[in-house]
């Protein structure tokens, strides 16, 4: 028996080996394939950001085309702060997104809240013709909308553009809150009314605090949707000096030719808040856990 079993160990062991092996194949694979998504990714944001620092004559030059700049030029900056007032685009952009962020937050913290807790009938339909909004392509609401806000005197202003962003972002938000809702236990509130709070005590001093990853996560999808966006503000706001900063480099594409270098230049720029965003907010979408925040 013994020389039995001593025969049996070196193959067990090779058999373990062999998976090893297995296993540092398979994540090499996966190291592999990863790395050429990424690239895949970050090669659009890499050419835009080395375009905006090319002299006109090296971007054009199709014969010889450049994955570095030869002779590194801010001229594109320039041009872009001094003629084509790229600041006050961004204050646009800024203001209406921010605005637009917040009162998403508020309204869906009271929506998903509803959602979450209350049960009343047809509460499966408003959810169900929330997300169905969400799909409708958002060019079918366009005509109708923009003829209502014509008659309300809300084309070509801020206001208006940034209730169509609001409309846009609460149906789906709504239903994101629910599901952080739902996360939360109901013995936090229960012992909250237990020591005197009412519903509205209870929502703003127990829940929403317990809450920071889906009310950042909530004001980062209101925000990008209002900065990234052009088609809207195109179609609702035609005045020069209230466009947002992508309806404002979109005017850089002309009929005849395109200014690639202040296009790539803006575009460039105009990635670094979101970028901004994420990093100082990826904290709070991974912490925050309610489910701490019960004892016993």
């Amino acid at each position: 028996m013994t020389g039995i079993n001593a025969a049996k160990a070196p193959a067990k062991e090779k058999k373990t080996l062999s998976r090893s092996a297995r296993n540092r194949i398979g994540n090499t694979i996966r190291y592999v394939v990863l790395s050429i998504l990424a690239l895949f990714a970050f090669f659009p944001m890499y050419w835009i950001a080395q375009t905006g620092f090319k002299e006109y004559g090296e971007i054009i030059n199709l014969e010889k085309v450049t994955y570095w700049p030869h002779e590194w030029t801010l001229e594109n900056f320039r041009q872009l702060f001094v003629e084509f007032k790229y600041f006050t685009y961004v204050g646009n952009t800024v203001k209406v997104s921010c605005i637009t962020g917040a009162i998403v937050v508020a309204l869906t913290s009271l929506g998903g809240y509803g959602l979450a807790r209350y049960k009343f009938k047809g509460k499966a339909a408003v959810t169900g013709i929330f997300l169905l909004v969400q799909i409708a392509p958002v060019m079918l609401s366009q005509i109708p909308i923009y003829a209502m806000f014509s008659k309300m005197g809300l084309i070509g202003t801020h206001t208006g553009l940034t209730m169509l962003f609001i409309s846009m972002s609460v149906p789906f938000n709504t239903v994101t809150m629910r599901s952080f809702f739902e996360r939360v236990p109901v013995a936090i509130e229960e012992a909250a009314f237990v020591d005197g709070c009412n519903r509205v005590q209870t929502l703003f001093k127990i829940v929403l605090p317990n809450l920071k990853p889906g009310l950042v996560t909530v004001f980062i999808n209101g925000f990008t949707l209002a900065w990234n966006d052009i088609i809207t503000a195109t179609l609702f706001v035609q005045t020069r000096s209230k466009w947002t900063v992508n309806v404002g480099l979109k005017s850089l594409i002309g009929k005849v030719s395109i200014d690639w270098g202040q296009l790539m230049a803006g575009a460039f720029l105009t990635m670094i808040p979101s970028i901004i965003l994420f990093i100082i907010t990826q904290k709070a979408l991974v912490s925050g856990s309610p489910m701490g925040s019960v004892k016993g």
